[in-house]
This record gives C-alpha cells, sequence and structure tokens, in this order.
C-alpha cells in the first residue's frame, strides 16, 4: 500500500506539516535582467471592492517602461475599480517615499502587500513583486495577479514563502522498513526527522526502497541551488505521474500505487509533491535558510 503523511507503527506519527516554498532572486534596482498548498493568510476583500497597486519604480527609466504600460493598461481594463499609483523612485520625494516604505528595490504592492498569493491546492502561486520583471515574476504573473484581486482571490502571504535559498543544511534521505507479517518493503521519504512519504509499491525493476533512495538523492543534489516553490509540480509520463522538482524526476505514481489509496495517479502525485514542499519548507524555515549566493 502506498500512503503519504501517515503513521507506521511503531514509530511515532509523523506530523502534518506546513507552507509553501520559497521564491525570489536577489538583486538590485534598476534594469538589470508551477504548485502547492498552505493556510490562507488573512481573508482578501470581496470582488468589488476595488484594487489598489503602488508601484515604486525606475519610472523614466526605458526598461521599466514595459511594467509601466502594463499598469495602465490593467488600470483601462477596470477604470474605477482599479487604482494604479505609480511612485518614480528616481526623483526625490519619491525616492522618500520609497525608502520610507522599507524597500530597497523596485517594488510593486497590490493591496498594500508585496508579496501576495492566489489559487487553492496544488494551483497556488505566491510571489513577491520586488525587482525588476525576469528575476522571480513576469508581466503575465502581475496580470494574473491583479486579475485574481479584481475576482477577491489575492491573499497577502509571508516573505519567507517568497524568498530565494539555498538549503544547505536540510537533511535528505531514505530507510526501508518491514511492515506486517509478510514483512512487505515500505520505503520512506525523510527530510530532517520527518517522515514524508511512505511507497510500497514496486515500479518495473525498482523496489520500493530503491525508489525513495533515488527520489532522496535527487532531491538532496537540487536543493543545493536556489529552489522556488514554482519548481515543484506533476506531469504525466509515460507509466503514471511525476513529481518533479524543476525537470528533476523525484518519483513516479503508478496505477499500482495509486489503487493501493483508492486514488486517481494525478491526486496521489499532487499529495506527494505537496507533502514534499510542506516537508522543506518547515524545515527550512525552522533551521534558517542560507541565501543564495
Amino acid at each position: 500500500m502506498t500512503r503519504a503523511l501517515v503513521p507506521v507503527v511503531p514509530r511515532p506519527m509523523a506530523t502534518r506539516l506546513i507552507a509553501i516554498l520559497i521564491v525570489g532572486l536577489l538583486a538590485g534596482p534598476g534594469c538589470l535582467l508551477r504548485s502547492c498548498p498552505t493556510p490562507p493568510p488573512p481573508p482578501p476583500p470581496p470582488p468589488g471592492a476595488g484594487v489598489n497597486i503602488t508601484a515604486y519604480l525606475h519610472a523614466d527609466a526605458a526598461c521599466q517602461q514595459p511594467t509601466v504600460e502594463l499598469l495602465r493598461e490593467l488600470q483601462a481594463e477596470a477604470p474605477g475599480e482599479l487604482q494604479v499609483e505609480i511612485i518614480n523612485i528616481d526623483d526625490e520625494q519619491g525616492e522618500r517615499r520609497w525608502r520610507e516604505a522599507g524597500f530597497d528595490s523596485v517594488a510593486i504592492l497590490i493591496n498594500g502587500s508585496a508579496t501576495v498569493a492566489w489559487g487553492d491546492d496544488i494551483e497556488r502561486r505566491t510571489i513577491s513583486f520586488l525587482h525588476p520583471p525576469g528575476f522571480a515574476w513576469k508581466h503575465a504573473d502581475l496580470r494574473e495577479a491583479v486579475h485574481a484581486a479584481r475576482a477577491g482571490r489575492l491573499v497577502p502571504a509571508e516573505p519567507a514563502e517568497a524568498e530565494a535559498v539555498r538549503l544547505v543544511d536540510v537533511s535528505v534521505r531514505a530507510q526501508s522498513v518491514r511492515i506486517g507479517a509478510a514483512g512487505d518493503e515500505t520505503g520512506q521519504l525523510v527530510v530532517d526527522a520527518a517522515i514524508v512519504l511512505e511507497v510500497t509499491q514496486s515500479r518495473g525493476d525498482l523496489a520500493p526502497g530503491q525508489r525513495v533512495s533515488a527520489a532522496a538523492d535527487t532531491l538532496a543534489e537540487v536543493l543545493q541551488r536556489p529552489f522556488t516553490p514554482n519548481q515543484l509540480s506533476t506531469a504525466r509520463v509515460e507509466d503514471g505521474v511525476a513529481v518533479l522538482a524543476g525537470e528533476r524526476e523525484l518519483l513516479v505514481v503508478t496505477d499500482g500505487d495509486a489503487r493501493a489509496e483508492s486514488l486517481q495517479p494525478q491526486e496521489l502525485a499532487d499529495r506527494w509533491c505537496v507533502a514534499i514542499r510542506d516537508a522543506i519548507t518547515t524545515a527550512a524555515l525552522r533551521r534558517g535558510a542560507v541565501p543564495s549566493q
């Protein structure tokens, strides 16, 4: 049987982990150059309540004109509903407001928050609109966030959910246990001290423990580089649904895995994706993340 985040006797019950993993890249102001659920922050304003955007930009710089034009376009789409204030941080008054707001790079706030989230479960997006587009966000992300705000689906998010970090001291390993009278093998993926998911089905010639061991090795390699929440995703492959970290395959949910849980392969893959993301994020926030270089 395949389980995610369930207890195995006699070990202690694995606790449910929280959060969403970690996004954004460090950069200064100027023209330099897919998800899993988390408990929502305070509720958003209802649809039709109005959306306020405050953009601290190098408003006269040629490279930021596409952003200025997009904001004007979004305002024109919803006159009276969407209010846009563009603050030029290159003039004295604008720079003073920018610094009083506590920023050190360009920033776009939607209803007072630069870090926002929208969507549910595997479709959840969390983005910080800090630094110019091309670092941690694109113009398409800003458009999508504004549309979510207009629909009352945008919520403020914790900045820790959207910081780029290199998780150098998060332990990822695999272990195998024998369960039941028949001594069937169960492979367990462990992040720090938490058992994140369990695999009891083979895939081809790979036993459960081998599957999880390969996943742990790949995940440990991935975490040596800056990692963002949208890099954990799922994708359909020839014999099931893969859980991916970027383009690296961690595990594939087969029909056998899904049948053991009375789920569809996509449903179980989403559960595994969420479990891995929650575990890594919780470990990183508990230990303190090392900023990426």
